[in-house]
């Protein structure tokens, strides 16, 4: 897919405006897949496959759901971005030099916005809100699992990963981190245990898309400010399912396997343009442009788990196989990423009754292998430790419980360097390498004579010729579950 796919422009910029406002507020991955879905989750590292036991289930392995009690909960999360991008300093002599109507881009001195470092993105909070009930029964449960940005909502964003970007932001942008964690998610699932051992369970997941289909009309394709457009838009939802298995082998040992398949928020549909002198006997009339964006999507992944009770202790382990290798960038591109392998570890030591104390960590490997060509996808490697607690009550002989977490994420300091050649291909549909927007044959169209001074790289590429990338993610929170 690419954006405003054909020959003529007209409108085009105005209705990418009218685009991004209507559906703002909607195209972020969540919470979930940047921290974790419950205080109890996150501060086991979300290591949680074979031991989840509340509505977290749903996201961490729907066969678990049948562990959890009936009831309901409510989690406020307070998230902290300090991920930052730092660009090298530009040699002088590969700037886009100005040609007149023979320059094949914008020139460098003409660029709207100064190429600049990417800053954190700050705070965000988010309510997660859970519930599952089990309709009488002793072997079936359904839930729900959804949660509800508050403060620091991120909109809806694209942008170029290569030399295009210098038109618009100028900046490098994190690709699986930051704006991820500023959106609303939803999520439901049911689980059934059969053979007394075996619980199965199937759930469902669901993201926003956008169906447009724009009339225009200009009326002087000259003055592109004068523009009639009629808007038609749609927005639904877009489901992908989940599914997962819970085996308690014995007792004291149980092991999980969960699946999820992908699901991406995609904005799809076309403008239809009429243009003043052109009319309905000309071929290609009105003038189509394909609208095609993807501002976030969510690999297919498959988690394999164990728990083993001893004593007083819980010890939790995870593998999580995602696959990347099939994720598309904001535009719609295949993005050549590599699929992961996390391992995650927690621990749950039961005080008393009423209290039990928790740890855990993960190694969160980047899926994007080094940007030393065309492309500058930002994203590093993650250590991420955490801790937290869970203290139970009653009041008026109902029973509550009071869980608490803290999450620290450390990003691995990564610096990448642009490939040098002795020769650069021109920017081009299928170019991985990094491109020369100035070919060097480019000749004079009145003269057809070569145009001198613009041989070697010339190129406005932001991450040209390196950039630094890492910082620290942050988490805490509060739940309150009331078990019914």
């Amino acid at each position: 897919m690419k954006n405003f796919k054909n020959k003529s422009t007209g409108g085009a910029l105005l209705l990418s405006a009218l685009l991004v406002f209507s559906s703002a507020r909607s195209a972020w991955a969540s919470p979930f897949e940047v921290y974790g879905a419950s205080a109890r989750g996150i501060s086991l590292g979300n290591a949680v496959t074979a031991d989840a036991d509340g509505a977290d289930a749903i996201y961490y392995n729907v066969g678990a759901l049948t562990r959890a009690r009936s009831g309901v909960s409510v989690g406020f999360m307070l998230g902290m971005d300090n991920a930052r991008i730092q660009l090298n300093q530009r040699p002088e002599g590969y700037e886009i030099p100005d040609l007149g109507s023979d320059t094949p881009t914008v020139p460098s001195e003409d660029t709207l916005t100064e190429r600049s470092d990417t800053p954190a993105l700050g705070t965000f909070s988010t309510v997660i809100v859970g519930g599952v009930t089990s309709l009488g029964t002793e072997n079936f449960r359904a839930g729900m699992l959804a949660t509800f940005p508050i403060v620091g909502v991120g909109g809806t964003q694209t942008h170029f990963s290569d030399e295009r970007e210098r038109l618009f932001s100028n900046q490098l942008r994190y690709e699986l981190i930051g704006g991820r964690a500023r959106r609303f998610d939803i999520e439901a699932g049911m689980a059934y245990r059969i053979l007394g051992r075996v619980s199965v369970g199937v759930g469902a997941h669901l993201q926003p898309n956008v169906k447009l289909v724009n009339q225009v009309y200009l009326e002087n394709a000259t003055d592109q400010e004068v523009v009639q457009i009629n808007m038609d838009m749609k927005q639904g939802f877009s489901g992908a399912l989940t599914g997962g298995l819970l085996v308690d082998i014995t007792d004291n040992l149980r092991a999980g396997v969960s699946v999820r398949q992908n699901l991406a928020f995609d904005i799809e549909g076309q403008n239809a343009i009429q243009i003043r002198g052109l009319d309905s006997s000309q071929q290609d009339y009105p003038v189509i442009q394909d609208i095609g964006w993807r501002p976030t999507s969510s690999p297919s992944a498959f988690t394999l788990g164990g728990a083993t009770d001893v004593g007083r202790t819980t010890v939790m382990i995870d593998i999580r196989y995602a696959v990347w290798s099939a994720w598309r960038d904001t535009q719609g591109d295949a993005a050549e990423f590599e699929d992961t392998i996390t391992p995650r570890l927690g621990v749950e030591y039961r005080y008393n009754d009423n209290t039990a104390v928790r740890f855990g960590g993960s190694y969160e490997p980047t899926p994007v292998p080094d940007q030393t060509g065309r492309t500058n996808f930002v994203d590093n490697n993650r250590l991420v430790g955490s801790l937290g607690a869970t203290h139970a009550f009653s009041v008026i002989g109902r029973e509550f419980e009071v869980v608490w977490y803290l999450q620290a994420q450390g990003l691995l300091s990564r610096t990448t360097t642009k490939s040098s050649r002795t020769a650069y291909p021109v920017c081009a549909p299928g170019v991985t390498e990094l491109c020369d927007e100035v070919s060097d044959d480019l000749s004079d169209a009145r003269t057809g004579l070569p145009i001198g001074g613009v041989q070697g790289l010339q190129t406005g590429n932001p991450g040209f010729p390196g950039f630094a990338s890492g910082g620290w993610l942050g988490a805490m929170g509060i739940e309150l579950r009331w078990n019914i």
